[in-house]
């Protein structure tokens, strides 16, 4: 798989040179890219049986632009996409089993998320603006708990800044509400924002919304029941420590569970 992910490599080019197959495998690099990144959603390291390769072409999935099939998954937000394992290396497991956190980044990665413009993409092919805009707010806005949450590494987080992280959660939510998203194909990679942002909910009317919203979506799957059932665990928990993806880390580790987020 490796070798498959080369996708900058001349020889394995020269293979796939009819445009026919150009495009097939295009969409094969952009299908494993997309499986892998979504995927990670605790800190990297600190839960083997999720462990992932990290290869410097999820870092950064320009070269597949030359791909006719290149946004068939991403959808135009693969900028937003390729800060995920970015983030999630923040926080390590060191040699000594603990949970180190890399803070200069931070800036660098934030600058990135506040930035970010939607550079336009032709898939999904029947969606209108308004709905293309807000998909990607909503994950801009889920990255910044992301990256938020990351610098906390196994600490506990105080009420205050729980708290503070909720103006994200208030932005996901009406740009997931108000715009139609839901209803429409892009709704089909909502997954990831939405256990991100679920895993930092604090009020019980959202943790109602985030659960109806998993166990009922259109686009539903098997992957978004265990969702739920994922963020209702971790909800249930009365210690007040378990929050965001190092909660998820947590609750996954304790109660046997390792979410597949496809």
């Amino acid at each position: 798989m490796t070798q498959v992910l080369e996708w900058s490599s001349d020889d394995t080019r020269k293979q796939f040179d009819s445009p026919e197959n150009r495009h097939l495998y295009g969409f094969i690099l952009e299908t494993y890219a997309y499986l892998v990144i979504v995927n990670i959603i605790t800190p990297h390291s600190v839960f083997p049986a999720r462990a992932v390769p990290y290869l410097d072409t999820l870092m950064c999935l320009d070269p597949l632009r030359k791909y006719d099939s290149f946004g068939i998954l991403f959808c135009g937000y693969h900028g937003l996409f390729e800060l995920i394992p970015n983030i999630s290396q923040m926080a390590r497991v060191d040699e000594e089993n603990k949970l180190r956190v890399d803070t200069s980044r931070y800036y660098s990665l934030r600058t990135k998320i506040q930035e970010w413009q939607f550079p336009g993409s032709r898939y999904p092919e029947h969606v209108d603006m308004a709905q293309r805009l807000a998909a990607g707010e909503v994950y801009r806005q889920a990255l910044f708990i992301f990256l938020e949450t990351a610098m906390l590494g196994s600490s506990v987080p105080t009420e205050a800044f729980k708290l503070g992280i909720q103006s994200y959660v208030g932005t996901v939510i009406s740009s997931m509400t108000n715009s139609g998203v839901l209803e429409c194909e892009l709704a089909s990679i909502m997954l990831w924002p939405t256990v991100i942002t679920g895993s930092v909910l604090v009020d019980d009317s959202h943790r109602r919304i985030f659960s109806e919203g998993l166990r009922s979506s259109t686009y539903g799957t098997w992957s978004t029941i265990r969702a739920a059932e994922l963020l209702e665990l971790l909800w249930k928990d009365d210690s007040g420590e378990l929050f965001g993806p190092y909660g998820l880390y947590r609750t996954m580790k304790k109660r046997g569970i390792s979410l597949c987020m496809s």
